[in-house]
This record gives structure tokens, sequence and C-alpha cells, in this order.
């Protein structure tokens, strides 16, 4: 239940709990015992098809799951119409079995609040409300949707290529307690990490085999750097993700644990990340957003040469980025015990989203669980804000496992400015992304698709025209008949990058794309007086050649006049 979730992320805090803890919670993220075969079964007959034959729906249903997990497991099925997807379905009993853990550990919270580092019974309450979605699949397939198209959209909401997958659910065939989806090959995360773990361990034993070793010492140091190269990159891909989510769409996934991310294309030496579980999701208002956004930016102006600095200016701008960010995390709802200072708002957000190796202001400790932790003076966290702190927790812990050091701040930053400066107004015609119409979807989509058709019809045209180019280019044999269609060839592209122009560019450069146009036309010899032209350079071509008889040049000068 609910204290396998809790086991799922202290698996990911190698920088807080002992290596042996864990390792042997890092079972809970995909691999815990499974229900039956028969009984997933009489699940999807029952939420499904009403009781009908499974064969009803799949051509085939495999018994043995992909992956258990602590609500529900997840079945590699084939559609009656050939389609290989992913069935999930819901653990039996686990609804009541989440709601007493929930309970008793609010129970728990209540009396522990004293010595716990933050007040954890509205941390607990916040994820209550969250389970109850999580629990629903109805809730987890439009919210699949959601954040497919946040991170397929840039902050300000234009379509972009995904930073990274998420598997969408097949329309129709989804309940409280099953939902069918896309099927994606892949590896967990977690493997990924385990297999590295491992790498380093061979290292480590092949350092006390002595020179006889070496070569294998080699071989390991190879494959840990690929490890990291591989850890890099896709931690790139979830960091840039959430960025489109927290500071574009507003709505975020809250449990990205390293179960719930997987690898895809990894024998290609390429890969691409794929976020499942959809189940755990959080809305933002905008006013957050915008306040997130501007903790962040700040956050990232707090560099250990700021905040060890003893210059007079720089301890000016210091108090001045203090005194900001306590405004910011105020207007979100953060109250701190008496006696705290701006300094220990300060310390939250660097241990939140700043860099690791920066030293946290007004003495505090960057362990997270130390009696000097910024996070015991805490009064209250903003409830709405648990999933969002969740999350970049899990980032952090992610990035400390992979052995890498990952300053959101930084890797935000970008992203935070944008979301900071094109504020979002109630009173325009803005939409979330995953609510644009296709064929009309905002002036900035619109625009886009007009150019890229466009776009594609001229580049189209240009290479339609490159075979008469080249034959020009290269001497062959055609005369007179080669030059015409290469002429024409190349008229016909510059009036459809004239049209390209007219519909993409601004007003004041249409005459200079008119003249463009007309050229073309008198090319092509559509204008006024075209035939005229025409026999009158032929003639002309003629008179020059030189290889005609006196007579005919005579008549064609005559003809020409």
């Amino acid at each position: 239940g609910f204290y396998v979730k809790t086991g799922q992320v202290i698996s990911t805090r190698v920088d807080l709990f002992p290596k042996q803890y864990t390792l042997k919670l890092m079972n809970l993220q995909d691999n815990l015992q499974p229900m039956s075969g028969e009984e997933a079964r009489a699940v999807v007959r029952e939420d499904l098809l009403d009781g009908r034959p499974l064969e009803e729906l799949f051509r085939e249903f495999d018994d043995e799951p992909l992956g258990a997990a602590s609500i529900a497991q997840v079945h590699r099925a084939v559609l009656r119409d050939g389609r290989e997807v992913a069935v999930k379905v819901q653990r039996s009993g686990i609804q009541k079995k989440l709601r007493g853990d929930l309970a008793n550990l609010k129970v728990f919270a209540k009396a522990l609040s004293g010595v716990l580092p933050v007040d954890y019974f509205k941390v607990f309450s916040e994820l209550e409300k969250v389970v109850e979605n999580e629990l629903d699949f109805l809730q987890e397939a439009q919210a699949a949707r959601k954040v497919a198209a946040a991170v397929a959209h840039t902050v300000d909401g234009k379509p972009t290529k995904p930073s990274l997958r998420v598997p969408l659910p097949v329309p129709g065939l989804a309940s409280r307690r099953v939902l069918v989806m896309d099927f994606i090959r892949g590896t967990p995360l977690s493997r990924l990490a385990e297999e590295k773990r491992q790498s380093k361990d061979e290292r480590e034993n092949a350092g006390e085999g002595g020179s006889r070793m070496a070569g294998n010492r080699i071989a390991t140091r190879v494959k840990e750097g690929m490890y990291r190269i591989i850890g890099q990159r896709l931690l790139s891909q979830l960091t840039e993700g959430y960025a489109r989510m927290i500071f574009g769409a507003g709505f975020i996934h809250g449990d990205p644990h390293p179960g719930n991310l997987m690898l895809e294309g990894l024998d290609t030496g390429s890969p691409s990340l794929v976020l499942l579980d959809c189940g755990q999701f959080k809305q933002l208002a905008n006013e957050d957003r915008l306040r997130i956004a501007q903790l962040v930016m700040l956050t990232g102006q707090l560099t250990k040469e700021l905040l060890l600095s003893t210059d007079g200016a720089d301890i000016v701008r210091r108090e001045a980025v203090f005194e900001a960010m306590d405004a910011a995390a105020k207007g979100l709802g953060l109250e701190l015990e008496p006696g705290s200072t701006k300094e220990t708002t300060a310390a939250v957000a660097l241990l939140l989203f700043g860099d690791p190796s920066v030293p946290l202001p007004g003495g505090y400790s960057q362990n997270e669980l130390g009696s000097n932790s910024p996070l015991k003076a805490i009064a209250e966290f903003p409830q709405h804000l648990v999933l969002l702190g969740r999350a970049c927790v899990m980032i952090k812990g992610i990035a400390k496992k992979l052995g890498l050091d990952w300053a959101l701040a930084e890797k935000w930053k970008e992203a935070a400015t944008h979301a900071a400066t094109c504020k979002i107004s109630a009173n325009n015609n803005w939409l979330p992304c995953w609510s644009f119409n296709p064929g009309q979807n905002g002036r900035a989509s619109a625009s886009s698709s007009t150019a890229a058709s466009n776009s594609q019809a001229f580049f189209t045209a240009g290479v339609e025209a490159a075979p008469a180019l080249a034959a020009a280019a290269g001497g062959g044999g055609g005369g007179e008949a080669d030059l015409r269609v290469v002429v024409k060839s190349f008229a016909s592209s510059i009036r459809l990058l004239a049209t390209w122009l007219t519909l993409t560019m601004y007003t004041p450069i249409r005459p200079f794309v008119g003249m463009m146009s007309m050229v073309a036309k008198l090319a092509l010899g559509r204008g006024k007086g075209g035939d005229q032209r025409r026999r009158r350079r032929r003639n002309w071509r003629w008179k020059r050649g030189g290889n005609r008889g006196e007579e005919e040049m005579k008549n064609s000068v005559e003809y020409a006049r």
C-alpha cells in the first residue's frame, strides 16, 4: 500500500539513507509480488467486457505481468486488430488497504509532529487526495493525455518535439480499475541504475586483483562512462519535460521514481525516456506557477561566490535576493517557525532547486534529515505544492544515484524566465495545450502549420526542378529545350517562394514580393506581350548563331522587326 510508495521515495535518496537500505527498497519500484494471471483476467473481464470472454477483445493476453507495483500490475496483450498494448490492472482490495495505510500514517504524523522535520500530517493529507485520483484509472487516462500534451509544447504553448514519451490510452478501453494503453518496449531506469552499481562493484573488485585484472578494469570504466553519458542525457530529458509541465501547462506528473521511468531504444546507443503511470498529478494555478518561476530564477542567482562574498555591493544584492525570495515563498503559502529569517527561506529554496555543492545561507545543512536542516524551520508547507516538492526531490535523488551534480535552478532558468516574462492573463483567449483544436491550434500553431505547408510546397518544387538544373549544369545536349525547362522550373520556384513570403512575412516587404512574382510570370511567358517577346528572343538567338543560311537570317531579322 502506501508504505510501499514511501519506500519507493526513500530508495532514490542514496544521499540520505544507508546503501543497504536503498538497495533493498529498490525492489519496491517495479518488482513486487504480483497477483495471479487468472485474477487479473477476471478484473479485465468484469470491467471491460461485462463478464464476457476475454477473446472478444484480445487476441493474446500474457498471464505473466511485465511489472508489479503498489497499486497495479501491467500485462502485455494484443487486441483483435493486431495492436500490441499494455493492460494496467488494479490489485484487488487495494483501495481499502491504501486508505487504511494513510489513516495510520496521519495518526503517526500527528503524534510525532514535534520530532519530524516537516509537518507530515499535511503532506499525507494532500497525498490522500492524490491517491483517490490514482485509484481511478479514468482519471489517469485523462492525465496521461495532458502530460503528453504538456511535454510536447514549449512554455509559450507552441508545438515542439516531445522531451519524453508518454504512453497514451486506447480510446474507449478504460475503467476505474483497468487501463489499456500503448505498448512500449524498453528498460526500466531502476535496472540501469542497478547495472551501474554492479559495474562499480566490478571495478572495485578488479582493483583488488592486481595487474592481471587491468583489462577488466578498463572495460568496466568504459561501461561506467557509457552509463554516465546515457544517464545524463535521460536526466536532461526528464528535467526539460518537467520544465514544460511546471512553467508551461502547469500540469505536473507527481511520481517520477525510477520504476516509472523507462528507456526506449537503449540498444541503439541513443535512448529516449518514457514516463509511465500518470496516476499522481497536480494542476498548478497560474499565480503559483509564476511565483515558482520567480523562486527558481532567484535561486539561480545565489551562486557560491555571491553567498560567500564580503564585498559591500554583493552583500546588498544578496539581501535583495533574500527579500524577493521570502516574498515569493510567502505568496505560495510557505510559513516558517517563529524566529526564522529570510535566509531560512533562501536555504529551503536552495535545497529544492539549487546546486548541491553551494553552501546554504544561515549555517544550514544540505542534509535534509540532519538536525540543522532548513526543513525543520518550516511551520506549514503549502499542501498544493506537495507533489511539486516530491518531484523535485525524486529528480535530485535520481541524479545522485547516477553520480551527477544537478542544479534544477540552472536547468530551468530559461523556462522560468520565459514564464515570468510572458504572463498569462485571464482576459485573453489562452487555452491549455491539451485543449487546442488540431485544425485551429491557436495563432502560433495555425501560422506554423500554414508556413510549414507552404515551405513543403516550395521545397518540393525545388526538388522537382533539380534534374533539369543538373542537366543544364552538366552541359548535356538538350539545347533550347533544356534551357526552357530550366527557366520554367526556376520561375515556378520563384513564384512559390513569393507566395510563401507573402503568407509568412511582414506586410512592408510585399511590394518586393510582388516584383518577384511579376518577373516569374514574364519568365513563364504569362505577362502582357509574352508571345511577342519569346519570338524576338528566339529570332535574336538565330541571328547570333551564324550557322544558318543568309536568306533565313534576313527573314528572321525582318520578322523580328
